[in-house]
C-alpha cells in the first residue's frame, strides 16, 4: 500500500514538472514571437442614446437622404429642360454624300462632307450636333425618291441634299427628256416629301462643287455651264422660300482639292467645301 502511493506521487510529481515545463517554454516563445497590436486611439468620452431615439434618428436621417435624392432629381430634370437640345441633321444623295473621294483611314468616322460639316454647325450654333448619312453613289433625283427617302425616319432641323449631277449624266448618255425643267418638277417633290417626314426641316441645296474639279478645260468650263442649268432649278426653290440654296465656291487655288479620278473632292476639298456650305446656312439662320 505505502509502495503504491510513492510510486502515485513519484508519477504526478513528474508529470507536473513535464507539464510545467511545456507552459514555460510556450510562454517563453509566445513572449520572443508576440507583436503587440497598435493602440486604439478612440475618444476618451461620450453618449449613447436609447434605443427608441436612436430608431428615431435614423428614420429622421433616412427621411432626410431620401428628400436629399428627390431634389437631386428634380434640379437634374430643371438643368437638363434649359439644356439646349442637340440639332439633328441629315444628309440626302449620290457619291457625295457617301464619301467618294475621301480618306480611306478616315472612312471610318463616317463621310467627310457629313462630319465636317456637323462639326462646323456645332461650332457655329455652339450646341451639339447628332448626323445621319444616307447616300448612294450614283443615284438621281428618282433614286433618291425611291430608295433613300423611306429611310428617313425622324425628326430632323436640318437637311441637306446632294442631287443634280446624275441627272444631268442621264440626258448625256441620251434619255433626252431628262431637262433641267424635269429635274426642277422632281426635286420640288423631294423636297416637299423631305420637309413632310422630317417635320417641315430647313433643306440646303448645294450647287455642285465643278469649279475646283481637276478636269482641264475646255471640259471644265462646259461642264461647268451645265451645271448651273440645274443649279438654277435649287436656286429656285431657294427664291420660293423653300430651300437654301449654297451658291458655288469660287476660290484662286483650284489645285489639290481632287481625289484622283479628277471629278470628286478630296479631304481637303470636302473641308473647304463644308465651311461654305456652314457659312452660308449661318447666313441664313
Amino acid at each position: 500500500m505505502y509502495r503504491s502511493l510513492l510510486w502515485t506521487a513519484d508519477r504526478t510529481t513528474k508529470a507536473f514538472v513535464g507539464v510545467t515545463a511545456v507552459a514555460f517554454g510556450q510562454a517563453a516563445h509566445h513572449a520572443n514571437t508576440y507583436v503587440p497590436l497598435p493602440e486604439l486611439h478612440a475618444t476618451d468620452a461620450g453618449r449613447v442614446l436609447p434605443q427608441k431615439l436612436r430608431e428615431r434618428r435614423e428614420k429622421a436621417s433616412a427621411a432626410l437622404r431620401a428628400h436629399a435624392e428627390r431634389f437631386r432629381r428634380t434640379a437634374t430634370e430643371l438643368l437638363d429642360t434649359l439644356k439646349p437640345r442637340p440639332k439633328r441633321v441629315l444628309f440626302v444623295g449620290d457619291s457625295l454624300v457617301s464619301g467618294v473621294g475621301g480618306s480611306s483611314t478616315e472612312a471610318v468616322r463616317g463621310p467627310p462632307l457629313a462630319r465636317r460639316v456637323s462639326r462646323l454647325l456645332a461650332d457655329a450654333y455652339g450646341v451639339e450636333v447628332e448626323w445621319r448619312s444616307l447616300g448612294e453613289t450614283g443615284s438621281d433625283v428618282s433614286v433618291i425618291r425611291r430608295n433613300l427617302l423611306p429611310r428617313i425616319d425622324q425628326d430632323y432641323d436640318v437637311v441637306v441634299i446632294m442631287v443634280g449631277l446624275n441627272d444631268f449624266k442621264q440626258l448625256a448618255r441620251g434619255e433626252f427628256w431628262r431637262t433641267p425643267w424635269a429635274f426642277g418638277r422632281d426635286l420640288e417633290d423631294l423636297v416637299d416629301e423631305v420637309k413632310a417626314k422630317t417635320n417641315n426641316a430647313r433643306v440646303v441645296l448645294p450647287a455642285y462643287p465643278v469649279a475646283v474639279a481637276g478636269i482641264a478645260e475646255p471640259l471644265k468650263s462646259y461642264v461647268g455651264v451645265v451645271a448651273s442649268a440645274w443649279d438654277a432649278q435649287k436656286k429656285s426653290l431657294a427664291e420660293q422660300g423653300r430651300a437654301t440654296y449654297v451658291d458655288v465656291f469660287q476660290t484662286d487655288d483650284d489645285a489639290g482639292y481632287t481625289a484622283s479620278d479628277s471629278i470628286h473632292p478630296n479631304e481637303r476639298g470636302y473641308e473647304l467645301w463644308a465651311s461654305h456650305i456652314v457659312s452660308a446656312i449661318a447666313a441664313e439662320a
